[in-house]
């Protein structure tokens, strides 16, 4: 898949992820690394934070491509200044050599006014940096 080929995606979300924990468990050729986190999020259509629990499970197989699912909640406010929370599922493939890492994001959200975040052709990019990673979420259907 070619990332970002449609000039037409807009950032819905940047989250800015710092690194609060990390359990590994290694076997043979294979490990398995679970990254605790927190952090907050900020954009055009929500501003909030990252609540506990928040966590991205990394595999790597067999010095194969590294797989990745981060999963979080973030509590915040929408673009019309209500409470809202919202769920996120972001799923990836790690290249070897990459210094960005392409995901797909699923979101679940109690906004009604973020309500088509849920139908939305979505994608992110993971950016590392030096506490975490900086996690841009993009849409090419946005309100």
């Amino acid at each position: 898949m070619e990332y970002m080929d449609n000039a037409n995606w807009q950032e819905v979300i940047k989250i800015d992820v710092n690194i609060t924990n990390i359990e590994k468990v290694e076997s043979n050729n294979s490990q398995v690394v679970m990254i605790s986190f927190d952090g907050t999020a900020s954009g055009e259509f929500f501003n909030g934070s990252i609540l506990p629990g928040a966590v991205d499970t990394q595999k790597q197989i067999s010095d194969k491509m590294l797989s990745l699912s981060a999963r979080y909640i973030l509590s915040g406010k929408d673009f019309m200044d209500q409470n809202c929370k919202i769920f996120i599922e972001n799923n990836g493939i790690v290249k070897e050599g990459d210094n960005i890492f392409y995901a797909t994001p699923k979101i679940l959200t109690d906004s009604t006014n973020l309500k088509w975040l849920e139908s939305a052709s979505l994608e992110s990019h993971v950016i590392p940096h030096k506490n975490g990673v900086e996690v841009l979420i993009f849409s090419t259907q946005y309100k």
